[in-house]
């Protein structure tokens, strides 16, 4: 996890804008930004949604960054949610009365990556 420190300015109010991932899934906004609060790939089964998915992150980032909103911290989760454990098998040709076992485990995880944002909030007028 990563955290930036960011000096304060005294007398000066800031908006804020959370763009978190989730799972390489889906991105959540926090509040809604140009009216959206969530954002998918197109792409579903059997076809890679993950690029498209960094293109979404990607172009929104850039937005937010073109419209003067500032980066201030970058964090990143990862936690472990199941694991599989198999255990294979299989017979020797020259003795089979001594198989040979082949273990294997899987772990499934979930991750998520939150940017925050900043911008001086607008007086109103």
């Amino acid at each position: 996890m990563a955290t930036t420190a960011v000096p304060t300015a005294n007398g000066v109010r800031y908006q804020y804008q959370l763009v978190h991932v989730e799972n390489d899934q889906r991105i959540w906004l926090a509040p809604a930004w140009q009216g959206q609060t969530k954002l998918e790939p197109r792409a579903k089964l059997f076809s890679s949604a993950t690029g498209e998915l960094d293109g979404l992150l990607m172009s929104t980032l850039n937005s937010l960054a073109a419209e003067g909103w500032e980066l201030l911290e970058i964090r990143t989760a990862s936690q472990p949610t199941k694991a599989k454990q198999t255990l294979e098998t299989s017979l020797t040709y020259n003795d089979p009365n001594r198989p040979t076992y082949t273990g294997t485990t899987t772990i499934d995880s979930y991750t998520q990556t939150r940017y925050l944002f900043r911008r001086p909030l607008q007086p109103s007028k």
